[in-house]
C-alpha cells in the first residue's frame, strides 16, 4: 500500500501505464493512441561523486513507449516526477541530475571520440500549484565555446482541470489528485455539513462516471479499482485530520468497492454453483472470497480492525443462513 502521494502516482503507473498516455499527448501533444507498450526502467540511479563514492537518487519513475505506426517503430523516453509541495525552483536542479544520470544509464553512445547523451522528456505532476507556478521550467546548458542549449521540463497543474476536462481528455490517472482542487477549502468544509454533502456528492459522481466506463468497456475493471483504491488513499493522507471528509469518501470509494468485488463473488459462486449446488457455492464463496478481501482491506488500511471483525460477522452469518437453506452441513 502507498504511503504517500509519490507512491500513489507511482502505483497509478505500474498498475496503470496505460493511463498515462492521455496525460502524455496533454502535456507532450503526443498522438498516442492506448497500443503504444510501455517499458518502464529502474527508478535507481547512481550518481558519481569524489573519491569514486556514489550516491543513489530514486526517481517516481522512467519509462519508454515504443509506438508503431505504418511500420515504422519509434521510441521515446520520458521522466515524470510529482510534487506535493509549493513550487520552488530549485526543484530543476533535481531534475538536472536526474535527467543526465537517465540519459547516460539508458540513452547514450560513442562514436569515436564523441559521446552523445540524449536527454529525456521530463515532467512534473504539480498538486499545488499557484499563479506563480510556470506552464514549464528549463535548463539551460551552456557549454565552454559559449554556445548554449535550453529545453524545457514540463509542468502540469492537477488544480487546473475541472471534472468536465478530465473526462473529455480522457485524464483519469488525475482523479485520486483531483482532491487538490479544494485543497485551500478543505479545513473550512470539514465545519460545514452543506458544503461536505456537495463535495461528497460529486465524489459519488466520480464513482458512477467510473462504472459507466467499465460498463462501455472503455476502463477495464482492474484499473476502476485501482483508480478507486488511490483515489481513497490520496483523501485518506490529506484530510488525516479532517474526520467527516476522510470517513464520506472513504464509504463511497472504499465502500462500493467491497461492494462491487462481493457482487462479482456473488455472481461467480453462483455460476460454479449450478455444477454443485447453487446455494452451497454461493455461500463458501461468499466466505472465501470476501473474508480475503476484508483481510487485504484491514491489512492495507482501508477499513479498521474493528470493522474488519464486523462485517466478518455479518459474512459469516449470511453464509450460515445459505447453508442452512441449501441443508449443506
Amino acid at each position: 500500500m502507498p504511503t504517500n502521494y509519490d507512491d500513489a502516482f507511482r502505483t497509478l503507473l505500474n498498475d496503470c501505464p496505460q493511463l498515462i498516455l492521455p496525460v502524455l499527448n496533454e502535456t507532450f501533444n503526443t498522438d498516442y493512441d492506448g497500443t503504444e507498450q510501455i517499458v518502464f526502467e529502474a527508478n535507481e540511479h547512481f550518481l558519481n561523486r569524489q573519491a569514486g563514492e556514489e550516491d543513489k537518487v530514486i526517481t517516481d519513475t522512467s519509462f519508454s513507449v515504443i509506438s508503431n505506426k505504418d511500420g515504422k517503430e519509434s521510441v521515446r523516453r520520458f521522466h515524470w516526477e510529482a510534487e506535493s509541495s509549493k513550487y520552488d525552483p530549485t526543484l530543476m536542479i533535481r531534475f538536472f541530475e536526474y535527467d543526465s544520470q537517465i540519459a547516460l544509464d539508458f540513452n547514450s553512445r560513442i562514436e569515436g571520440n564523441k559521446l552523445i547523451v540524449k536527454f529525456p522528456d521530463s515532467a512534473v505532476l504539480i498538486l499545488r500549484s499557484t499563479s506563480s507556478t510556470p506552464d514549464q521550467m528549463e535548463l539551460c546548458i551552456v557549454a565552454p565555446t559559449g554556445k548554449s542549449l535550453t529545453f524545457p521540463i514540463r509542468t502540469l497543474k492537477v488544480q487546473k482541470y475541472a471534472l468536465a476536462d478530465i473526462y473529455e481528455k480522457k485524464l483519469l490517472f488525475l482523479l485520486p489528485f483531483y482532491l487538490f482542487t479544494y485543497d485551500s477549502e478543505l479545513e473550512q468544509m470539514e465545519k460545514d455539513e452543506k458544503a461536505i454533502k456537495s463535495f461528497l456528492k460529486e465524489y459519488k459522481q466520480i464513482y458512477e462516471k467510473l462504472e459507466e466506463y467499465q460498463a462501455e468497456g472503455s476502463l477495464e475493471v482492474a484499473n476502476k479499482r485501482v483508480i478507486m483504491d488511490m483515489i481513497n488513499h490520496v483523501a485518506q493522507l490529506r484530510c488525516m485530520k479532517l474526520k467527516k471528509i476522510q470517513k464520506g469518501v472513504k464509504e463511497i470509494m472504499a465502500g462500493q468497492l467491497l461492494y462491487s468485488e462481493a457482487h462479482e463473488i456473488r455472481v461467480k459462486a453462483q455460476a460454479e454453483g449450478e455444477a454443485r449446488g447453487e446455494a452451497r457455492g454461493e455461500a463458501r464463496g461468499k466466505v472465501t472470497g470476501k473474508l480475503e478481501l476484508l483481510q487485504e482491506m484491514a491489512k492495507n488500511g482501508l477499513i479498521s480492525s474493528d470493522e474488519a471483525e464486523n462485517l466478518e460477522k455479518e459474512i459469516r452469518s449470511e453464509a450460515e443462513n445459505l447453508l442452512k437453506i441449501a441443508n449443506v452441513s
